[in-house]
């Protein structure tokens, strides 16, 4: 019995350590968990935004920890430590309302590829859409139950996008979905999905806000 125990512990434990280690990013970056006031204090500018568009920009990760501008248009950093050279999507949305700060009506967020890459390469070479699906907008817009479920107040690693395995916040949008967004200041719960009218997250940042001025 020892002796299985023994193998237990030096074969099928370190195992287990060096795939978890692979897998999660251990200790995300203070940046992207920190506390949901402290986010909304230290954001400048904070939008409801919708209409989002994808492309495929000349954008690298080692640039997407930096806070960039293009023109009149803001993009949202997304805090990745990743210093690969992979292209990542540039997601245009269309701001609704300000509810903090002002700027254009259009934000640029550095984001994850909307689909996986089997069907990336179809829509390079032209034998698939481009547009996502609703099952696709379903899947990718969670509200945690419009911001009502304990997971998401009782963890600042839940979001809709939390860091990947690189330890960065790389979110993902839809056409048809509608987001509140914090420009420029990379989290857990930067860009979260708004599907009702109330919304708990969404409640609970304008109250802040009104608490401010």
């Amino acid at each position: 019995m020892r002796i299985w125990f023994s193998i237990f512990i030096l074969v099928f434990f370190p195992i287990n350590i060096a795939l978890s280690s692979e897998n999660t990013c251990i200790k995300p970056p203070e940046l992207l968990v920190s506390d949901i006031n402290l986010l909304i204090n230290r954001s400048s500018r904070i939008v409801i935004a919708t209409d989002a568009r994808w492309s495929a920009p000349p954008l690298s990760r080692e640039n997407v920890n930096l806070p960039l501008r293009e023109g009149r248009e803001e993009v949202a950093s997304s805090g990745s430590q990743d210093r690969s050279e992979a292209v990542l999507p540039l997601y245009t949305l269309t701001v609704v309302e300000d509810l903090k700060g002002s700027g254009s009506d259009t934000i640029m967020v550095v984001g994850a590829p909307p689909f996986d890459e089997a069907h990336l390469a179809k829509v390079k070479s032209g034998a698939a859409s481009r547009k996502p699906g609703n099952g696709y907008d379903q899947m990718i817009n969670e509200d945690f139950e419009g911001h009502q479920a304990k997971i998401f107040w009782n963890d600042n690693t839940s979001g809709r996008t939390p860091p990947d395995t690189n330890c960065a916040v790389l979110p993902r949008f839809s056409n048809s979905g509608t987001y509140l967004v914090f420009v420029g200041t990379p989290h857990a719960k930067g860009y979260e999905a708004i599907k009702v009218k109330n919304d708990k997250w969404l409640a609970y940042v304008r109250g802040s806000l009104r608490g401010q001025q």
